[in-house]
């Protein structure tokens, strides 16, 4: 199964359809339920011989620029901005009427929505938010 259109593909030229991430054009090298496309590991921040990614991340991967430079202006490392931006190239399968206007300081639905719409065979899985009125896990 292959949901990307005909641009995403790399089939035919078009305008596209705005409502869509990347309007639908964006070359897309990959079904969303393909293989990973990148590795992450942050041991030593990257220092570490024995667990640096870059060895393994050589392939070029389509990522949403605009989702990676806002990411990386508030603090996000390039590996990590890169995967996340990597999932806004495509548009979430579903989303619920009522689950549209969500709190994002309160929930990770939304992040869990685009993320889970994305089916590799390895997913990044975050801790969950703090509960209201907490500042740390401990």
């Amino acid at each position: 199964v292959d949901d990307r259109t005909r641009q995403e593909m790399g089939h035919t030229a078009g305008n596209g359809d705005p409502r869509m991430a990347g309007h639908g054009t964006r070359h897309i090298a990959k079904s969303r339920y393909d293989t990973i496309d990148m590795f992450m590991c942050n041991h030593d921040s990257g220092c570490d011989p024995h667990t640096s990614t870059a060895q393994y991340n050589d392939v070029e991967v389509e990522y949403d620029e605009a989702t990676f430079e806002r990411l990386k202006a508030e603090g996000l490392d390039d590996l990590l901005a890169k995967h996340i931006a990597h999932l806004f190239v495509r548009d979430p399968l579903v989303i619920f009427r009522d689950r549209i206007d969500l709190d994002d300081e309160t929930s990770v639905e939304h992040f869990e929505n685009i993320q889970s719409t994305n089916w590799n065979s390895v997913r990044w899985k975050p801790p969950p938010p703090l509960p209201p009125g907490t500042t740390s896990r401990t």
